[in-house]
């Protein structure tokens, strides 16, 4: 069993696939398998694809029609087992440090999520701003809601994938997956049904991931649904509010 699943949606990404297998088989821990996931892609990136399959053993490729990014995520997770899940965009650039640095450190057994920074680029690979959280170590539950809102409305940091590992074991216990009706947030709903579950994080003061601001928009998802996004929003009330008592947040909501 590897200690780091990576999965990878891809649909009509064939621009970019190079530079991120590049960094993958580049990262200086080396622990991990990479499952690709072609969602229905009409491109020639599945060419390229499969000459990394055949480069490197750790790399396997499951094809499936156009389902949506979700329904990828949800084969992925299917086809994991690692004992922690990465989950990458394949026109972003991974930092080919992260997982060693991460796994250098001796943190608790018990820990189901390990959040990082990340950083965000134009095309032209011009920088644009560093995010990380300004607290390093184990966060306390009861912290957590706080640094949600500190940091999720303005730059999307506890909604985002890529920049955390999750332990696979975690959605198993939980049954946990994402909603494949949801066309634009499904990552950050994703997230929320694992942090309202008293979840034990961990923040690290390493990049995660160089995320890729302008990239070209390839996506074949149906028309957004808004109620499901109103829903969402009312879940984060939930928890924020009516669970976790941060009454303060009433008139943010409203």
């Amino acid at each position: 069993m590897p200690k780091v699943s990576i999965i990878m949606p891809v649909y009509n990404k064939e621009q970019y696939l190079s530079s991120v297998f590049g960094r993958l088989l580049k990262q200086d821990f080396e622990d991990w398998e990479l499952i690709v996931v072609n969602d229905g892609s009409t491109d020639n990136g599945i060419k390229i694809i499969k000459s990394y399959v055949k480069k490197d053993s750790r790399i396997f490729l499951y094809e499936q029609n156009n389902l949506g990014v979700s329904a990828a995520r949800n084969t992925g997770i299917k086809k994991a087992t690692g004992e922690w899940l990465w989950f990458i965009d394949a026109d972003d650039l991974p930092d080919t440090r992260f997982l060693s640095s991460v796994f250098s450190l001796d943190f608790n057994q018990n820990i189901d999520i390990v959040v990082g920074n990340f950083q965000c680029f134009r095309e032209d690979r011009t920088i644009i701003n560093d995010v990380g959280l300004k607290v390093n170590g184990y966060i306390k539950y009861e912290d957590l809601p706080q640094l949600f809102m500190n940091y999720q409305y303005s730059t999307g940091f506890w909604g985002y994938l890529w920049n955390k590992l999750i332990k696979r074991e975690l959605l198993v216990k939980l049954n946990v997956c994402f909603n494949e009706k949801l066309t634009l947030a499904e990552d950050l709903d994703f997230m929320i049904n694992l942090y309202q579950n008293k979840t034990d994080v961990f923040s690290v003061p390493f990049k995660a991931m160089l995320y890729r601001l302008d990239s070209i928009n390839s996506s074949n998802e149906k028309e957004v649904d808004y109620s499901k996004l109103l829903e969402l929003h009312l879940k984060i009330k939930k928890w924020i509010i009516d669970d976790s008592g941060y009454i303060e947040y009433k008139l943010f909501f409203k």
